[in-house]
């Protein structure tokens, strides 16, 4: 197996992967298997957490870092960039905090330096 597997340029898993996929199958020509995700994390979101992400949002004016957090804390594992997704598909802007500029003591002699 192993020489087999070095003369074609692939790895000796691979080539355990393909024996066993035409055990299985009993096809003499394999056919090629989808390379994405059988799951995607598109569908991981259902509308109940969608409504918990939104109130978050407009109640507390987290952001996903945060709202992610909150979750974990609540057993729901999801990532940032999926709370930016959802904020992005109900086409909710990102929250601009702004300091208030405070009042500067310039420094200020009568010789300089």
């Amino acid at each position: 197996m192993t020489k087999t597997a070095f003369r074609c340029g692939i790895a000796c898993s691979t080539l355990y992967r393909w024996i066993n996929r035409e055990k299985e199958q009993g096809k003499s020509e394999l056919p090629d298997k989808a390379k994405h995700p059988s799951r995607l994390a598109n569908m991981k979101i259902t509308p109940e957490i969608g409504t918990i992400i939104l109130n978050l949002r407009e109640t507390r004016r987290w952001g996903t870092q945060r709202i992610a957090n909150y979750l974990l804390r609540m057993k729901i594992k999801l990532f940032a960039m999926t709370m930016w997704r959802v904020l992005k598909k109900h086409q909710i802007k990102t929250i601009v905090k702004r300091c208030k500029k405070s009042d500067y003591i310039r420094y200020s002699k009568e010789i300089p330096g």
